[in-house]
């Protein structure tokens, strides 16, 4: 990378390092939000980041590293559909077969490839944006490949080694002990009444596997808020 781009990328990150977000805009439209979950009968609660999480980290953006942020409440978010991917990949790569309440193509829906849009189906749940509940602390943080002539190869790939020099690549995170309200919704009435298994899939999902980018490496955890009502 260009150092340029590498010293924008490193600006860039620390300029966010700090408390962002207006907490009485924030809380308004969280509180909006609960009176319309409840209203459609969706299930609903406050997790706290256990580490750091980053999300939007392959969005494209002129310093290499992207970032989602909310386009109304400009801070950090998790979209619906990175929330729905999560907890299939818990359904079907963790969970037994026989654990689902019913086939993972009536959960999730289906989009067989190559097949046009007329074979594909909906879910019988609805995943919602995981949004901020309050101002939201982000950190600067940096990862270091050290092979990236490797990584980056086209043609004969060079033997990874000690010589290859060490690349710091700036990104922003999201600090440990961040709330976001993580929710979803029934699309049917065969999914209203596997809400709790839903719901409780879904909070597994964020304990065991994590949410985001880089969660191999630990970033993403999120437990349920202690509070009661969250």
């Amino acid at each position: 990378m260009p150092r340029g781009i590498k010293a924008g990328a490193a600006d860039w990150a620390a300029r966010f390092d700090r408390i962002l977000g207006d907490a009485d805009l924030l809380k308004e439209a969280d509180a909006r939000r609960c009176r319309w979950l409840d209203a459609c009968q969706a299930r609903h609660r406050r997790f706290v980041t256990d580490w750091r999480f980053v999300s939007g980290l392959g969005r494209d953006h002129p310093v290499e590293n992207g970032f989602a942020w909310h386009h109304t409440l400009g801070v950090p978010y998790l979209p619906g559909s990175s929330v729905k991917g999560m907890v299939k990949s818990w359904c079907r790569d963790w969970l037994p077969g026989e654990e689902l309440p019913m086939p993972i193509e009536t959960i999730f829906g289906t989009a067989p490839e190559g097949a046009g849009d007329e074979a594909a189906s909906v879910g019988v749940f609805i995943f919602l944006d995981a949004i901020p509940t309050d101002r939201i602390r982000c950190q600067a943080d940096v990862m270091t490949p050290h092979y990236q002539p490797y990584y980056q190869s086209t043609g004969e790939v060079p033997a990874p080694g000690d010589w290859f020099s060490p690349n710091p690549i700036s990104f922003l995170t999201v600090a440990p002990g961040e709330a976001f309200r993580f929710a979803i919704m029934p699309r049917t009435d065969q999914a209203m009444d596997k809400m709790d298994w839903m719901f409780q899939a879904l909070t597994d999902a964020l304990e065991w596997i994590g949410a985001g980018a880089k969660t191999a490496t630990g970033y993403g955890r999120f437990a349920p808020a202690s509070h009661t009502g969250d």
